[in-house]
Formats: structure tokens, C-alpha cells, sequence
């Protein structure tokens, strides 16, 4: 687990801003939008370190981001037990930026219509 990681420490609170410059935000209903302009409440997640490189994000409601074997993502998982599909597997990209690498081997992305 090197570089942007390193730096961030257990506990923080991160937002996740998309190539489209949008915000992931986390819905009161467990949806997960990449529609928001501005960081607020909604689209901060806490940052738990996990071994090897993951990671696990929890809303301001108090629930886990999950990545469904379908590809889609929800934000309704009251705890991220080990091994679960509440991790990600971060990965450093160039200037930066970072890939979200789910449990199903699918990377965390956001569609032009805000969709995850």
C-alpha cells in the first residue's frame, strides 16, 4: 500500500470526486449517486484501512459502501465484516489519482448520467 494511502490516516474523511468532476454522494435509501457538484454532508465517506491495500468507506448515515456482483453499488451495508463486498482494493494511478477495485473485480465508476 503505497502512496496516496500512506498519507491518509485511519478515520478520515474523504469524498471521491469522479473524471467528470462529480461527487459520489450516499442517499438516505442506500443509493449511490455521482451527481454532486459540491462536496457536502452526503458525499463524505470515514476511510477504514484494510490489509493489502483496501479499503472500506462508510457514509454519514452510518452505512458501508458494497459492490453487488452485478456491478452496481450500494451504500446500505451496516457493517464490513472481512472479505466482504465492502472492500476495495486501492489502486494508485498516475498525478494522484486513484482506481477503486471492488470484491468482484470490477472497478467503481461513474456513468456521464451520474449513475455508479
Amino acid at each position: 500500500m503505497s502512496g496516496v494511502l500512506e498519507r491518509i490516516h485511519e478515520g478520515a474523511r474523504v469524498a471521491l470526486r469522479s473524471v467528470h468532476g462529480k461527487y459520489l454522494s450516499a442517499q438516505p435509501d442506500g443509493r449511490a449517486e455521482w451527481n454532486r457538484d459540491h462536496a457536502g454532508t452526503w458525499e463524505h465517506f470515514h476511510l477504514e484501512k484494510r490489509q493489502g491495500g483496501k479499503i472500506a468507506l462508510k457514509g454519514v448515515h452510518g452505512m458501508y459502501v458494497s459492490a453487488q456482483p452485478d456491478g452496481s453499488v450500494q451504500i446500505n451495508r451496516r457493517a464490513a465484516p472481512s472479505g466482504g463486498w465492502e472492500y476495495f482494493q486501492v489502486e494508485q494511478r498516475h498525478n494522484g489519482k486513484i482506481a477503486l477495485k471492488g470484491a468482484h473485480g470490477m472497478y467503481l465508476s461513474a456513468q456521464l448520467d451520474g449513475s455508479v
